[in-house]
């Protein structure tokens, strides 16, 4: 017969296991809790980026395997936009979506998901596809397309084209006696140094250092080196 320690020692030995498993499981779903509440700050707080938000009414998300899902409301005059406008909004839109994916303590697995953003609300259908086609390796590429109501609308060969003519027309502009392409140049070094090269980056903190250091080493206002930035964005990304 069983003594009374025995029964006890029994017992615990089969509790163990079920407090282990209950507790891994606890801190499982609170793991993916805490992802899911990180992904909705990130697309939300991207939206509420002011070029954004002229755009965007609301966005939702779900993350699977291979896809980042987003549902977006437009606002209507996203339809005022050409294609190309169209398609530089989402392409941006999700850009910087993966900026903030990549720096994130929860969520930097998703940097390598494929991206599927789509909106109904204004009548057509709007689909953006941002496919991450070389995973795996330190330096990502992507590639857009833009969908309207299941047809191709614009492609990214369409968008770098546009940039590259939009490159070959720029003219050099004065700020307080300094050539707008030199303090863009000066605002790209100090970017490498204070994320390493693009590796280390915190993009609130990051942003507000350069800019602040720019407008004090060159006199400028924040607006004139918005202006700035705008200009020859595409020319350094």
């Amino acid at each position: 017969m069983i003594n009374s320690k025995k029964k006890v020692f029994i017992f615990i030995f089969i509790l163990i296991p079920i407090i282990l498993s209950a507790f891994i499981g606890f801190k499982l779903r609170e793991t993916v809790v805490k992802k899911e509440m990180e992904m909705k700050s990130i697309v939300k707080t991207v939206m509420n980026f002011y070029h954004i938000s002229k755009m965007m009414n609301d966005v939702s998300h779900q993350s699977y395997n291979d896809e980042l899902l987003l549902e977006v409301q437009l606002k209507d005059s996203f339809t005022e936009l050409s294609t190309l406008e169209q398609f530089a909004y989402l392409d941006v839109y999700c850009e910087l979506i993966r900026k903030y994916i990549n720096t994130s303590k929860l969520n930097s697995e998703l940097t390598e998901k494929d991206i599927i953003l789509t909106s109904s609300n204004l009548g057509d259908v709007y689909k953006y596809q941002s496919t991450c086609w070389n995973n795996g390796v330190k330096m990502k590429n992507y590639y857009g397309i833009l969908y309207v109501n299941d047809e191709k609308a614009y492609s990214q060969e369409q968008y770098k084209a546009h940039i590259s003519n939009h490159n070959d027309c720029l003219e050099e502009e004065f700020y307080n006696g300094y050539s707008d392409l030199e303090i863009m140049k000066y605002a790209l070094t100090v970017f490498n140094l204070i994320t390493y090269g693009g590796e280390m980056r915190t993009l609130e903190s990051d942003n507000k250092q350069i800019t602040d250091e720019v407008i004090e080493r060159f006199g400028i206002t924040q607006d004139d080196f918005r202006k700035i930035y705008k200009k020859y964005h595409y020319q350094f990304q």
